[in-house]
């Protein structure tokens, strides 16, 4: 008893460590999670996960209440309680044999579809191809390179040799996960920007996506219903059933699949339908920047800013390490904030730095169809750094 209460307070201890210590509030979660279990374990309280759930996230904001506008605070218990809540669920409405792969597929698209307004209320952008990655690289992570890695450490312990063979393995699954991820990188026609939805839209979202569940398990449930022919509403199973027929329920299912999507182009590309010309003067320093969109739905920008350095001999040791990039923290981010998916035209009107610079991040992340220039080029690394990357995604180049 004694060496079992010894082993639960060295667990409850190392909980406390590593939520004290991991700083992101998704570690914290995880530790104080795992603190949360070993405490229920040890008095033999019998707790759900959701109530476990409710109780870190009240201890994390009574400790920290700024945890609640974090990013991977949100993200963190959002993801979390949809699993608990909403794998069990989705897994039974999929047709797969199998247990373990019919759980996975659930758990992924459970994850991606629950984080997905978060996802681009913050970031703008979404990648058609992460649906593929976490279906590939959870069961990587998870039957291969985790259990490999333990058995290393354990192995180790007992013979070294023995458990680099065990790391050997592991080492192939971790190759085999980034070089996935890498790949998928690479693709980048797969990456959607899209502008930062209202409040109500993510309501119309969480509810149209309630409704779509509870519709097909509806339409599953009518199919599979011997009486359900019988009457419009009865109770069976613990639950009201809703449609006569499976004809009806899947009607209803159609509505709200077809209802999605408008949701989903309407949050995609809100430019389509206002028709007013634009002009915005951006702020960016340094130098001019301006965004221009028409009446006929065309955008351009023109020059993007950048900072200049003025050094004298000797004074490298001054440049920083990390300087900052208009283009990259201010220019990209707004573009992908309006939804502008893509720019018809970029016009350098000359080639100074502080007008130059804080192109180079826009050319590579948001698609450009024509480059404007003057026709001359004033030789320096930053425009041969701009430049190149043009010729290299083969943007047209148009001399005024």
């Amino acid at each position: 008893m004694v060496e079992g209460t010894l082993s639960s307070d060295r667990h409850f201890v190392s909980a406390f460590i590593y939520a004290a210590y991991g700083s992101c509030p998704s570690t914290v979660r995880a530790g104080i999670m795992g603190m949360v279990g070993l405490h229920a374990v040890r008095k033999g309280i019998r707790s759900d996960a959701l109530h476990a759930v409710a109780l870190v996230a009240w201890i994390m904001l009574v400790w920290e209440p700024e945890y609640l506008l974090d990013i991977g605070f949100q993200l963190s218990f959002l993801v979390t309680i949809g699993l608990i809540v909403l794998v069990p669920r989705v897994s039974t409405l999929l047709p797969i044999p199998a247990v373990s792969l019919r759980n996975t597929i659930a758990m992924t698209f459970v994850a991606q579809a629950v984080s997905f307004p978060v996802t681009i209320y913050y970031f703008n952008q979404f990648s058609l191809l992460s649906w593929l990655a976490n279906a590939l690289l959870v069961p990587v992570f998870s039957m291969i390179s985790f259990p490999a890695g333990l058995a290393a450490l354990a192995a180790g312990i007992i013979w070294i040799p023995l458990g680099k063979i065990a790391a050997v393995v592991a080492e192939i699954g971790n190759w085999l996960a980034f070089k996935t991820i890498a790949f998928l990188t690479m693709t980048g026609g797969w990456v959607t920007i899209w502008p930062s939805p209202s409040l109500w839209w993510i309501m119309a979202y969480s509810a149209l996506a309630i409704l779509l569940y509870g519709a097909i398990n509806q339409w599953i449930s009518v199919k599979k219903a011997a009486s359900a022919r019988d009457a419009f509403l009865r109770f069976e199973a613990g639950r009201f059933v809703w449609f006569r027929t499976s004809a009806e329920a899947l009607r209803v299912v159609i509505f709200c699949l077809l209802s999605f999507a408008l949701l989903l182009i309407t949050g995609y590309g809100p430019a389509f339908f206002p028709r007013t010309a634009t002009v915005n003067m951006i702020d960016v320093g340094q130098g001019d920047s301006l965004l221009i969109r028409t009446s006929g739905g065309a955008t351009l920008l023109v020059d993007g800013g950048g900072a200049m350095t003025f050094q004298k001999p000797g004074e490298a040791w001054k440049t920083r390490k990390n300087p900052y990039e208009v283009g990259k923290k201010l220019l990209v981010p707004l573009l992908k904030k309006k939804g502008i998916h893509q720019l018809d035209y970029v016009i350098l009107t000359h080639q100074d730095t502080d007008h130059s610079k804080g192109l180079q991040a826009v050319v590579e992340e948001i698609p450009v169809k024509r480059f404007i220039f003057n026709g001359t080029f004033k030789a320096n690394a930053d425009n041969e750094k701009l430049f190149s990357t043009i010729l290299k995604k083969r943007i047209p180049l148009i001399g005024g």
